[in-house]
């Protein structure tokens, strides 16, 4: 592939990429909205979260390989297709009921492009691919929700003003992708791979499995504070803030994840892994001193130093698997890594929203933090224990 279209196919693919998952975040500022305006109930907000997270995992097992047999043009372009009628379905809601409905077309979407996004990347480029596939969600989450934020306080129909302009980006980038060949060639099998299943190479599976402790724990971090993190960061505040607050929290995890990764870009990738799960054994302990101190800007610092190794640990697990599969089996790969993250990222802050009912807001935040604090722990003594056994070994061959 010559380079100016190498150059083309990573821009579009990166551009279409930063609208499906910043999209996904552009709606947490609008929930406090929904709670005041609607009289919409937290596990209401948080069927909301859910609905999207299970669409999208049930199009990423039935739906994650079809790019592989069909293209990824064609399957980029349904997924376009499905999110410009979420988007429309956000843009004249009336109630959360139809919100609900929103996310369930949302996830479905965004499930069908991930992996024929992240997959189309790699296509043109493994290893810039491969940080774009991570990167990209870091940042777009961020630049969205903050941007949602900013069009809720200040511009007219706050509800839905934002979405009708994600469906028109939306729309152009259905055109831009008429610039940009097709990467990949079709093979047969188009029907077999709407199975739902988990398909990992066999080359990626080992690799997959010593990413998996850190990947997962960084991800249900990730889902506590991007679900329950506004109304945390209304109680160390004294409950003062609405969206705007709901925007600087989602901003505040992803700006430092994004920055991470852009530091650490040719950084080993398990000193990524170990450097990510020491930043969110610090970063978590001041989100709870901040919450129980009732201080705003503790509680942003914790979550700051927690979205850095965010960003570290992504970086670090897609470094590690991405270059282990072959171009047929990389949109199935992207599948499965997206699959075990937003399982990490939904089911956990899933059952915590429900917990608050019974619990409260601090205890289930608590109890939620201390179960990561525990994981990520196990995790670094992990890639300690490689670390010390890899040395061991190659000592005395050195």
């Amino acid at each position: 592939m010559m380079s100016s279209i190498r150059t083309r196919v990573l821009w579009i693919y990166g551009t279409i990429l930063f609208l499906f998952l910043g999209a996904s975040a552009a709606i947490t500022p609008l929930y406090p909205l929904y709670h005041e305006q609607w009289h919409a109930s937290l596990p209401m907000l948080q069927a909301a979260f859910a609905i999207y997270a299970l669409t999208l995992l049930l199009a990423l097992l039935c739906f994650g390989a079809l790019s592989d047999h069909l293209g990824r043009r064609p399957v980029i372009w349904l997924a376009i297709a499905v999110e410009i009628v979420a988007m429309f379905q956000f843009s004249v809601a009336g109630g959360i009921a139809d919100v609900i409905r929103g996310r369930a077309l949302q996830g479905l979407a965004t499930g069908i492009a991930t992996s024929a996004l992240s997959a189309g990347l790699q296509d043109a480029h493994r290893e810039r691919g491969g940080l774009i596939s991570g990167m990209v969600p870091m940042g777009s989450m961020a630049a969205l929700a903050l941007g949602s934020a900013f069009l809720v306080r200040f511009a007219p129909d706050p509800l839905h003003f934002v979405f009708w302009l994600l469906a028109a980006g939306l729309v152009m980038s259905a055109g831009a992708l008429f610039a940009v060949p097709e990467t990949v060639s079709r093979i047969p099998g188009v029907f077999a791979s709407l199975r739902p299943r988990i398909h990992v190479p066999f080359s990626a599976r080992g690799a997959m499995l010593r990413i998996a402790p850190a990947n997962i724990a960084v991800w249900a971090l990730a889902g506590l504070l991007l679900s329950l993190g506004p109304a945390i960061a209304r109680l160390a505040s004294h409950n003062n803030g609405g969206a705007l607050l709901g925007g600087t929290v989602v901003a505040v995890v992803m700006t430092p994840a994004l920055v991470a990764m852009t530091v650490h870009l040719r950084g080993v990738n398990a000193f990524l892994l170990r450097r990510g799960a020491v930043a969110v054994l610090v970063g978590l302990p001041l989100v709870l001193i901040g919450l129980h101190i009732v201080s705003l800007p503790v509680f942003l610092v914790g979550a700051a130093i927690a979205g850095a190794g965010l960003g570290l640990t992504v970086q670090g697990a897609l470094r590690t698997i991405v270059p282990l599969a072959e171009a047929h089996e990389r949109a199935g790969l992207a599948a499965s890594y997206f699959v075990m993250s937003y399982l990490a990222f939904s089911a956990p802050a899933f059952v915590a929203g429900f917990a608050v009912r019974t619990c409260g807001l601090r205890v289930t935040t608590d109890a939620y933090v201390a179960l990561l604090l525990i994981l990520t722990a196990l995790t670094l003594r992990g890639l300690s224990r490689d670390r010390v056994m890899t040395e061991a070994y190659s000592a005395p061959n050195s």
